[in-house]
């Protein structure tokens, strides 16, 4: 017997139904994780760019750049050549430029920095996402 008042959906029909919301809300998910990692990413590309120009303003003011925080020497045949360290308060005192520390936003560590054994060089290390994979 069939009543024909009766109103809802099928078990197909809520199948066909929640099978599609599952392929959308999983489009959406992997999209969604690309512009997070992107939008990660610029924020990189910023700090550093912003560390670059910093520095640059601070060796035509000074003539060399500031040291890095907690740095190691790196020497090879007993000749000093680098000092690694990090971008630290130090160098933020130094540059004037920046009101707080620049963090990566993903790993929350700051940015590596050299400067070479003259002070004329510099180098600023950074992992982007869109490079690991």
């Amino acid at each position: 017997m069939r009543n024909g008042n009766k109103k809802g959906f099928t078990l197909v029909e809520l199948i066909v139904a929640i099978t599609i919301l599952a392929v959308l809300a999983t489009i959406w998910f992997l999209a969604f994780k690309d512009y997070t990692r992107w939008a990660r990413d610029s924020v990189r590309y910023s700090d550093v760019w912003v560390l670059t120009k910093g520095l640059e303003l601070f060796h035509l003011k000074t003539g060399s750049y500031p040291d890095p925080d907690n740095y190691s020497s790196i020497t090879h045949s007993w000749v000093l050549l680098w000092k690694q360290g990090v971008i630290w308060e130090n160098v933020i005192e130094n540059l004037n430029t920046l009101s707080s520390v620049p963090i990566d936003p993903l790993f929350t560590n700051e940015y590596a920095y050299s400067v070479s054994y003259d002070n004329q060089l510099f180098q600023i290390w950074l992992v982007t996402e869109e490079a690991r994979e």
